[in-house]
């Protein structure tokens, strides 16, 4: 495996396409496909979920990564027409729309990492299915945002502490500021959809909230040592250290 060496500047990540992942310049890697399940941080998954590649090491880590980035963008798009149709404040659709344009800056900056590696993230095909109600946005968003989005906020401020490499301290300093933001947002629309739901569904939000902080603790710290070294990555029993903090 290469060493931390491999971020510095290169010029291969100048082909990198606006969302962050080209085809081409790239040698061929065998892959699993499948549903995403294992926690890997790379914010909000769309309603339909995302297919991404699946292994272990550095470069299947920015890989997948980068495409959980890329669907990330169709998350906060989705999200943002949704809240329009209904009606919420202002103030959360700029919000959704200015997360929604982070995540493309993650996407691209993720993508030109994995490139640089040997690796070839593609853009997840995200199918947009009919509006949610705000129940079902309530859900997602008390795991995708309180849960997922929260927890990769502090990932990506311990991996901008620890990473091997000062361009990968720096990217993920400029990605956990983005996700803490995300964070918030998402905890404004819990506040906001909590007034416009029952009590019974306001329970059913909160199960779903705690199924998903359990699903991210059986699920941290399985990566390699050389990739947690190199990308600064929390083991098991930090990486739980971080849940019980989002809790």
């Amino acid at each position: 495996m290469r060493d931390a060496a491999m971020f510095t500047h290169d010029a291969a990540a100048t082909s990198v396409v606006d969302t962050g992942m080209s085809d081409a310049g790239v040698s061929q890697t065998a892959w699993i496909e499948c549903t995403c399940q294992q926690i890997r941080v790379g914010g909000r998954r769309p309603a339909s979920g995302v297919q991404s590649v699946r292994g272990q090491g550095v470069a299947a880590w920015l890989t997948e990564t980068a495409q959980l980035e890329a669907a990330s963008i169709d998350a906060f798009a989705e999200l943002r027409d949704e809240l329009r149709a209904h009606h919420a404040p202002r103030s959360l659709i700029q919000e959704t729309h200015r997360a929604e344009a982070d995540e493309v800056g993650h996407a691209r900056w993720v993508g030109r990492l994995a490139l640089r590696v040997g690796a070839l993230p593609r853009r997840p095909n995200v199918v947009r299915g009919e509006p949610r109600s705000l129940v079902a946005i309530a859900q997602h968003n008390a795991s995708e945002g309180c849960v997922r989005e929260a927890y990769g906020a502090l990932v990506a401020l311990h991996q901008a502490h620890n990473a091997s490499s000062p361009e990968v301290r720096e990217g993920f300093l400029r990605i956990a500021r983005d996700e803490a933001r995300h964070a918030l947002l998402s905890l404004e629309l819990d506040d906001w959809m909590r007034t416009r739901v029952s009590a019974n569904q306001v329970r059913q939000r909160d199960e779903t909230r705690a199924l998903a902080m359990l699903e991210v603790a059986e699920n941290v710290g399985r990566e390699d040592v050389a990739t947690r070294t190199v990308l600064g990555l929390p083991d098991e029993e930090r990486g739980r250290d971080l849940v019980r903090f989002v809790a």
